[in-house]
C-alpha cells in the first residue's frame, strides 16, 4: 500500500512551506489527489520522483516515511573524499635478468 502525505508532511520533509507544496500540487509541478473535503495527499512515490527530479535537499526524511536521505550534493562530497584516499601501491614484479 502506498503512504499518502499532507502538504504538511511534505514541506517539513523538505524545509519549506506548506504553501509552497500547494502551489506545486495546484500548478501540476506535484501531483496530487484530493480528499472528499478538498485536502491534497500526495503519494510517497510522487513526492521521491519530485525530490530527484527537482534535485532538493530533504532535511527530515522521515516525514515522508524514508530512511536518511542522501542528497545529490552528499553523493558528489562523497565521492570527492573517496578519490582523496591514499590508494595502496600495488607491487611491481621483478624484472628478470638476462
Amino acid at each position: 500500500m502506498t503512504q499518502l502525505l499532507s502538504t504538511r508532511d511534505m514541506a517539513e520533509a523538505l524545509g519549506v512551506s506548506e504553501s509552497s507544496v500547494r502551489r506545486w500540487v495546484d500548478d501540476g509541478t506535484i501531483r496530487a489527489s484530493k480528499t472528499a473535503g478538498g485536502h491534497r495527499r500526495i503519494h510517497q512515490h510522487e513526492a521521491v520522483r519530485f525530490i530527484r527530479l527537482s534535485r532538493s535537499d530533504v532535511p527530515r526524511p522521515e516525514k515522508l516515511g524514508l530512511a536518511a536521505w542522501q542528497s545529490a550534493a552528499d553523493t558528489t562530497s562523497a565521492a570527492a573524499d573517496a578519490s582523496k584516499t591514499p590508494k595502496t601501491p600495488v607491487p611491481t614484479p621483478p624484472v628478470p635478468s638476462r
